[in-house]
């Protein structure tokens, strides 16, 4: 997975943390990779993905996508609700 810990850009900065605390409430194990931190992760996502941003989730090499959730609002029009939609990889 492919994160930045650089609040600059306070949305792509939340994007990751958010994906961070889905993952880690699965208990799904992942290896990190801040482009922040190193040239390496940020020209290897670049090859993988020319001009996309971060958070952006690989599965043995396969593209999962940017972002598995979703904000909305609920049925009664309240509280701002966050929808997630979980990846499952079956192995066999």
């Amino acid at each position: 997975m492919y994160t930045t810990s650089v609040s600059t850009v306070k949305e792509t900065f939340w994007n990751c943390q958010q994906l961070l605390k889905i993952l880690h409430g699965l208990l799904v194990q992942y290896e990190e990779r801040d482009i922040t931190l190193s040239r390496d992760y940020q020209r290897e996502l670049s090859e993988r993905l020319p001009g996309e941003s971060v958070p952006q989730v690989f599965f043995n090499g396969h593209h999962l996508g940017v972002r598995p959730w979703q904000q909305g609002r609920g049925r009664e029009g309240g509280d701002e609700v966050l929808y997630v939609s979980v990846f499952v990889c079956a192995c066999v």
